[in-house]
């Protein structure tokens, strides 16, 4: 009876190490951030504190990804539409998209993991040849 349980310990730590080796969690993450997007980190299910930062303050025209530094998959949309990053697993990045609006966003698959994003105008260059944002409605007080 004991060697019976010892076998049936080791086939089941077996199928385990087997099946976290041809995980796609630890396929190499062949998408990354362009070195100009704008980064958001999913932290884990923490309501309004589950993205950092949040709100983002984001350009016009210019990418975001969302990077997920948790443990769970996480799927992104724009609480009006119009963005959605499908399924982004732990330790990856969604694809980059330029946001087609200000507002909030939630995870599809945890509700309760909100944020928001703030677009910017970009004003004309500034005399030192630098572009300039236009600073949102919360920085303006």
């Amino acid at each position: 009876m004991r060697r019976r349980i010892v076998y049936s310990a080791a086939a089941a730590l077996s199928a385990c190490v087997v099946g976290a080796c041809n995980s796609s969690l630890t396929a190499p993450d062949t998408l990354s951030a362009p070195s100009d997007a704008v980064v958001i980190e999913i932290l884990g299910m923490n309501g309004a504190r589950s993205f950092s930062p949040s709100p983002a303050t984001v350009p016009a025209g210019r990418a975001v990804v969302w990077h997920n530094s948790d443990f769970e998959t996480h799927h992104i949309v724009l609480d009006a539409g119009g963005l959605d990053t499908e399924d982004v697993r732990p330790g990856r990045f969604s694809p980059p998209t330029a946001p087609p609006a200000k507002g909030g966003y939630h995870c599809t698959i945890h509700p309760s993991m909100t944020g928001t994003l703030a677009l910017v105008e970009q004003t004309p260059a500034r005399h030192d040849g630098h572009d300039a944002i236009a600073p949102s409605a919360t920085e303006a007080r």
